[in-house]
């Protein structure tokens, strides 16, 4: 186990298993019994391990990437469970007939889904990005875990609402009980974006405006470059959905700004590899 300079994160820890390195979230460490990951592009085949394996990759080297996964975490590939995401804001309670699907292909993931919900044991929920927030979500009380994927159109679509009231009336979690933490994702100083954008956004999230940043470069005659910071809507999203501020913890680290860590659509476009976010209870 390293710890992360200060610079770098106050909330995670830098974790190395058999040469694959990890990031965990300091809270979600307090309870025994609740397994949580955030992989990085160290350690896997050719030193990249990339767990998609719907980015053009052979698939038979993703698939050694996941099962040389498995084997630094001490889990079954047979309980891994993926969603093949659709940039939506679908919500799927695992059930034990759906433990493993999406594993070892991508055909067998279940379909369009961006959030996963369980109260399963053993079953490790799975979600992929490239520059996304990944959202991992522990209700300690009820055994509750939840995994989600949160890129702008789910978050326009509810997508973090949507899961947290799903946890509430499917098994009677208190979205105060919930824990968060926020994987590391495309940053406020490199997410730019266009005018089509902040509109689409705004259709559905009236306060986006409050997380647009406007830059004017020293020698740009074109005037002011508009960026946004996903990771603070998220949150804020978190808030409103009934979680306490002090059980959110945000990695606070760009995919783009760390090549050598993550992958990075932004940075590395289409064939960009991806990352993962594993949530499971013994």
């Amino acid at each position: 186990t390293q710890y992360l300079p200060a610079w770098a994160s106050t909330t995670m820890k830098l974790v190395i298993r058999q040469g694959l390195k990890f990031f965990q979230f300091n809270h979600l460490l307090k309870f025994p019994k609740l397994q949580h990951y955030i992989t990085t592009r160290s350690g896997g085949g050719d030193h990249s391990l990339n767990l998609g394996f719907h980015i053009g990759d052979k698939p038979a080297g993703v698939l050694a990437n996941r099962r040389r996964l498995s084997r630094a975490l001490g889990i079954s590939l047979k309980n891994l469970t993926v969603g093949q995401q659709a940039h939506g804001s679908r919500v799927k309670i695992v059930s034990p007939e759906d433990i493993g699907r999406g594993a070892s292909e991508n055909r067998t993931a279940i379909r369009n889904i961006d959030a996963l919900i369980t109260q399963q044991p053993r079953a490790v929920l799975l979600t992929l990005s490239a520059d996304c927030p990944l959202i991992l979500c522990a209700d300690p009380v009820r055994k509750v875990i939840a995994n989600i994927h949160a890129g702008w159109r789910s978050l326009a679509g509810g997508i973090i609402k949507k899961t947290i009231e799903r946890m509430v009336h499917r098994f009677g979690c208190r979205p105060a009980d919930i824990l968060a933490g926020v994987s590391p994702s495309i940053g406020p100083c490199c997410y730019e974006v266009q005018d089509d954008f902040i509109k689409s956004l705004k259709l559905k999230n009236p306060e986006a405006n409050r997380y647009l940043i406007k830059r004017w470069p020293r020698y740009n005659r074109g005037g002011a470059k508009k960026y946004f910071n996903l990771p603070g809507l998220v949150k804020r999203r978190l808030e409103t959905a009934g979680l306490k501020s002090k059980y959110i913890q945000m990695a606070g680290l760009c995919t783009k700004c760390h090549p050598e860590l993550f992958y990075s659509y932004r940075r590395d476009g289409p064939g960009a590899g991806r990352f993962g976010a594993l949530i499971w209870y013994d």
